[in-house]
């Protein structure tokens, strides 16, 4: 397995933009699974990439947000942030099953089994990868998989609870100043 080794800087504004991608794409009720794969070159796209996949329940074309932010994550710039190119992609759910009915869109699944699960709405995801390890299903490593170097899982996690919290405390904030709660307030 390739290496892709980043900073230290570059491995905690990645782990933010990634907790914050998380939280901006699940808004969307299709988005089922949010997992990355991090590569070296993946297709015609050259150089470290992490690619982000969407999995959503309806065949949609990638909307326009999501080309944009993947313009935003091939420039120069964002590659020195983040060490990698981000690629944001998007896939159906019918794709991924217990059994691959169709072999070639058996990457998918490849994919999914070697991916770090950032958000699975129903628990599906992860049963299915879990599932497939179990079985002791053999999933060939693509020659371009890489691992980061140092690794971005855990933080990425810590930083997604870290947004959860400052985002339910926002809300809270804005509820105390709602009418009705100051109606309840003044009740006591």
């Amino acid at each position: 397995m390739e290496v892709i080794n980043i900073t230290d800087e570059q491995k905690n504004n990645l782990c933010q933009e990634l907790a914050k991608l998380v939280f901006e794409l699940k808004k969307d009720n299709d988005v089922e699974c949010i997992y990355f794969v991090p590569y070296i070159g993946l297709g015609d796209i050259r150089g470290n990439v992490l690619e982000v996949t969407l999995v959503k329940q309806s065949d949609n074309d990638v909307n326009n947000d999501i080309a944009e932010r993947n313009r935003f994550y091939f420039e120069e710039e964002s590659l020195r942030k983040f060490g990698v190119k981000i690629f944001i992609d998007t896939d159906v759910a019918h794709k991924y099953t217990f059994i691959d009915l169709n072999p070639s869109e058996a990457t998918r699944s490849n994919s999914l089994f070697n991916s770090t699960i950032l958000f699975d709405r129903y628990g599906k995801y992860t049963e299915l990868k879990g599932q497939k390890k179990q079985d002791g299903i053999i999933i060939s490593p693509y020659e371009n998989l890489a691992e980061i170097v140092p690794p971005i899982t855990n933080e990425t996690y810590k930083a997604m609870e870290i947004i959860q919290i400052e985002r339910d405390t926002e809300a809270v904030k804005e509820f105390t100043k709602s009418r009705n709660f100051q109606m309840f307030k003044n009740m006591e």
